[in-house]
């Protein structure tokens, strides 16, 4: 079974003046709610291409991805100020190094990017217009 992401159209963000509806009384269905989809390991499956080793390489990234990427954050200059550095091209030498003659696409890339980046201000910017298929 796969996971594929769907483009969808972005809701509006109409809510009525303190929660109540036209006939001045509160209602649940008035209020809307602006949440940011929040891209989480369960979206790892989606990065990579869809054959029989993805398994193989969704364990390969807690094994072998994130110690090496925790490396490469600790050879920087300043290893607190990484998030700023991390960007597709650095994901995508790991990526060639740990995940050899796999193809990620661009878009996978910046999924890992979310996931890896969880509370970085771009990380998850391009996938509020996404959702799971």
């Amino acid at each position: 079974m796969g996971v594929a992401l769907m483009k969808i159209a972005s809701p509006s963000s109409s809510s009525t003046a303190g929660g109540t509806a036209s006939n001045g009384q509160n209602s649940e269905s008035a209020r809307t709610r602006n949440t940011k989809l929040r891209i989480s390991k369960a979206y790892l499956p989606a990065v990579f291409p869809l054959c029989l080793e993805r398994a193989e390489y969704v364990r390969r990234y807690d094994k072998i991805f994130v110690p090496c990427l925790l490396s490469w954050a600790g050879a920087q200059d300043d290893p607190f100020g990484t998030n700023g550095k991390l960007n597709t091209d650095v994901l995508s030498q790991l990526c060639q190094c740990i995940y050899p003659g796999v193809e990620i696409e661009p878009d996978g890339l910046e999924i890992l990017q979310g996931i890896v980046r969880p509370f970085s201000q771009d990380s998850s910017s391009r996938f509020d217009d996404y959702c799971i298929v």
